[in-house]
């Protein structure tokens, strides 16, 4: 098991982290989320204000994240070469849109700091 957290926030409920190691535990990956609390404003290709996403059906993720060892050495092994790939081929640095599946979110926590 392994769990990613970021000096941000680093005081975390001990409770949080042993939840997340449980649902990682059983799921393969789990991470806290909270209510979004930022507008997040989409623009049309005009650069024009199109609409503004509905905050109630969107969350915000956080750390701490847990994941069991091998599914996040194998997520990092297919970025690194992925990363490695269009560096030589397009001699420059794009994002690759990698989806979580079956990623367990943890909700209904404060986060102190």
């Amino acid at each position: 098991m392994v769990i990613v957290h970021d000096a941000a926030r680093p005081l975390v409920p001990s409770e949080l982290v042993e939840e997340l190691v449980v649902a990682a535990e059983e799921h393969g990956a789990a991470g806290a989320i909270r209510p979004l609390v930022s507008t997040v404003l989409q623009a049309n290709s005009d650069g024009f204000l199109d609409h503004s996403l509905d905050r109630s059906k969107h969350v915000s993720s956080e750390t701490p994240q847990a994941f069991q060892f091998d599914i996040l050495t194998s997520a990092y092994n297919k970025v690194c070469f992925l990363l490695l790939i269009v560096m030589v081929y397009t001699r420059g640095l794009y994002s690759y849109d990698l989806r979580a599946r079956g990623v367990r979110v943890w909700s209904g926590f404060q986060v102190l700091g």
